[in-house]
Order: structure tokens, then C-alpha cells, then sequence
């Protein structure tokens, strides 16, 4: 009778151990799916604070650029309308020749001369006038450029931010929405 006690116990000691055994199998896969769902779910976010920080140097890229040929534009535009002024003095110089002139041959030479440096200073004007539009064209440009770098630099800084606080705190971006909700 203490033997088939003792094998009755022994029976319900290993059913129980073997139940215990089944509930932590089914823990331990539980707590492996769990994290390989957080580990998938931090590498989303990972890319996304990867892909909002390219963005933001793409952005800064091309305000460089931006910044470079605004300094371009604008020293073009300084070159011409120094060009221009240059001319204007020498029309200026030739009237006084003019004036100054004793002969009728001597005006009329000087006259011609002060048709061609008029159509110089024309076409010189026209392109300072070209040059300053291309500038200001630029410095808008310029200014857009660094909008947007600005811009995806905070949009980067933030998505990193989000990334380490959901991961830090072990939830979704989905699961932290339903909680703000």
C-alpha cells in the first residue's frame, strides 16, 4: 500500500512536472516572439530615423549648393554693374571731349565714338540688369533651400527621439498612439 502511495505520488509529481514543463516551453516561445517583435519593431524604427536623417542631408546638400551659386550670382551681378559703370564713366569722359573739342572733325569723331560706348553701355546694362535678377532668383532660392534643411534636420532629430523613447519604454508607435489616445 506505501508502495503504490508512493508510485501514485510519484505519478502526480511527474504530471505535474510535465504540465509545469509544457507552461514553460509555452512561456519561453511566448517571451522569443516577444522580443523578436520588438527587436523588428526597433529596426523599423531605426530606418525611419535613418531615413528622415538622409533626408535632412540631402536637404543641407542642396542649401550648400544653394549657397554657392547665390555667391556666384551675386558677385556676377557686382562684375556687370561694375562693367556697366565703367562705360557709363567713359561716355562721360568722351562728352567732355567733345565739349572741349575745337574742330567740327574732331566732335564728330568723338561723337561717333560715344555711339559705340553708348551701345556697350546698353548691352552692359542689360546684363547687370540679367545678372541682379539671376541673384535675387538665387537668394530665394537660397533661402527655400535652407527652409527645407531645417526643416528635415528637426524631422530627423525628432524621428531619433521617437525611436530611443519607444524603444526605451518597450512599445510600438502604434501601441504609444492607442496610449495618447
Amino acid at each position: 500500500e506505501i508502495a503504490a502511495a508512493a508510485k501514485a505520488a510519484a505519478n502526480e509529481a511527474a504530471a505535474s512536472a510535465a504540465t509545469k514543463a509544457v507552461e514553460a516551453k509555452s512561456a519561453a516561445s511566448a517571451a522569443q516572439k516577444a522580443a523578436s517583435d520588438t527587436a523588428a519593431r526597433i529596426a523599423t524604427e531605426q530606418k525611419e530615423a535613418a531615413d528622415a536623417a538622409s533626408r535632412a542631408k540631402t536637404a543641407a546638400d542642396a542649401a550648400a549648393k544653394a549657397t554657392a551659386d547665390k555667391i556666384a550670382a551675386t558677385d556676377a551681378a557686382r562684375i556687370a554693374a561694375e562693367a556697366s559703370l565703367k562705360i557709363l564713366n567713359e561716355k562721360a569722359a568722351l562728352a567732355e571731349q567733345a565739349v572741349k573739342a575745337t574742330t567740327e572733325t574732331a566732335r564728330a569723331e568723338i561723337n561717333k565714338k560715344i555711339e559705340e560706348v553708348s551701345a556697350k553701355a546698353e548691352e552692359a546694362q542689360k546684363v547687370a540688369t540679367e545678372t541682379a535678377t539671376k541673384a535675387d532668383a538665387a537668394a530665394d532660392a537660397q533661402a527655400a533651400a535652407t527652409a527645407k534643411a531645417e526643416e528635415d534636420a528637426k524631422a530627423a532629430q525628432d524621428a531619433v527621439a521617437k525611436a530611443a523613447l519607444l524603444t526605451k519604454l518597450g512599445i510600438t508607435a502604434d501601441e504609444a498612439k492607442l496610449l495618447l489616445a
